[in-house]
């Protein structure tokens, strides 16, 4: 069972590489080879189906709507009873937003929701249908879908690490610049962040400093993330990496904070000279 499976995940990888070149055509006919394998495992099948969906959705930006309803008749031709709760849920998110290209909304929607309520952890359900609702959101600008928008980012936030939720929390800011008189969209954050961690508002810090204008309850909780984790803002790999995020001003205090800083520190001979004489 191992060699199946080394051998259908060569030939899904290989298919992945080539649709990340644009290389549709050469990953479709990579993925048409896995059905020679006999005995395919359930995990090699679905990662097969999800690159060939994505790529029908990458060809679809060039050739149009023929290619989305390809790739939406692969999902529901999909026989759903073999595959896991997770699995499932993930092709119906696929299948959401495959609905919302053809302009389906209503069955993006459900599809959406259906995924959600199957496999509530998952974060690329959460995600894609944040996605979503922030497109409607900003053709639209019904406050209800910003909210449900905010809603659906911070519950993709709260099962993902600090590295690869920073996109989804700062999509979350970007959305407060949207906020009526009401702070309809600044009160939803303060309702749904509940259980995102504390440190994965850590790059968020930095945006505080800025000057944006927050909420009160938003930026109190903006301060208890150093707070909680004091030992992060010390450390001169995530400084340099949050200068992106700063103002031109503040960019340029802090390259001169961690140059002087560096300037310093004692050089290797002065420790080497430092420790002799001690010794001596």
């Amino acid at each position: 069972m191992l060699g199946v499976h080394a051998s259908a995940q060569a030939i899904i990888h290989f298919g992945k590489i080539a649709r990340k070149h644009n290389l549709t055509g050469v990953c479709l006919d990579s993925l048409s080879r896995i059905h020679t394998i006999p005995s395919v495992p359930i995990v090699d099948c679905f990662q097969k189906i999800r690159q060939q969906v994505k790529c029908y959705l990458q060809m679809s930006g060039a050739m149009g709507k023929t290619e989305l309803n390809e790739g939406l008749e692969v999902i529901e031709s999909t026989n759903l009873k073999y595959f896991t709760k997770e699995f499932t849920a993930e092709f119906y998110a696929l299948k959401g937003m495959f609905l919302a290209q053809v302009g389906r909304s209503d069955d993006a929607n459900k599809a959406f929701s259906a995924a959600v309520q199957m496999h509530d952890t998952l974060v690329k359900a959460w995600a894609l249908w944040g996605d979503y609702l922030e497109t409607v959101f900003t053709r639209e600008k019904q406050m209800n879908l910003g909210v449900s928008a905010i809603t659906c980012f911070l519950h993709a936030c709260r099962h993902q690490n600090e590295s690869k939720s920073r996109k989804y929390l700062a999509k979350v800011l970007w959305l407060l610049t949207y906020d009526d008189e009401k702070t309809t969209l600044a009160e939803a954050v303060d309702k749904y962040c509940v259980g995102v961690p504390p440190i994965q508002w850590l790059p968020c810090d930095i945006v505080e400093k800025t000057g944006v204008g927050f909420s009160p309850a938003f930026s109190r909780r903006l301060m208890n993330a150093p707070r909680a984790h004091p030992q992060r803002l010390s450390d001169p790999q995530i400084e340099e990496r949050s200068l992106c995020d700063c103002t031109p001003p503040l960019r340029d205090f802090k390259f001169h904070q961690h140059q002087s800083a560096w300037n310093s520190k004692p050089s290797f001979r002065e420790l080497e000279n430092s420790d002799i004489s001690s010794s001596i």
